[in-house]
């Protein structure tokens, strides 16, 4: 009998593990300017612009416990941005370079033109 409820209690707890929510998926920032923002960037990714004086601002009325992912032109505006949101307390901050290569890694496509 001891081991029918032992086989139960594992069968529920890992049927919970399974039906647990995945964390909410981390929220794509570009970094670059406005114009470059408006010839290509990713589907859903906001545009914040580094160059901005205000960006600091901006990025600080964010919440420090959700998961950015920040691209830009070649990598190192948002390589830049990166070690700013960490050193303000940002817990989850990924810099993924260019616009080309986070559309690899998170697998979507260019909102102006398809295929980055």
């Amino acid at each position: 009998m001891k081991t029918v409820a032992l086989i139960i209690f594992f069968m529920l707890g890992f049927s919970n593990l399974s039906s647990a929510k995945s964390p909410p998926a981390p929220v794509i920032v570009d970094v670059r300017t406005p114009e470059e923002f408006a010839d290509n960037h990713l589907k859903e990714a906001v545009n914040i612009d580094f160059r901005d004086q205000s960006f600091e601002a901006k990025i600080s009325a964010l919440s420090k416990e959700q998961s950015y992912v920040l691209y830009c032109r070649s990598g190192n505006r948002s390589g830049q941005a990166e070690k700013l949101m960490k050193s303000l307390g940002f817990k989850s901050v990924e810099n993924l370079g260019s616009l080309q290569e986070a559309a690899k890694k998170l697998k979507k496509d260019c909102a102006v033109r398809p295929g980055c």
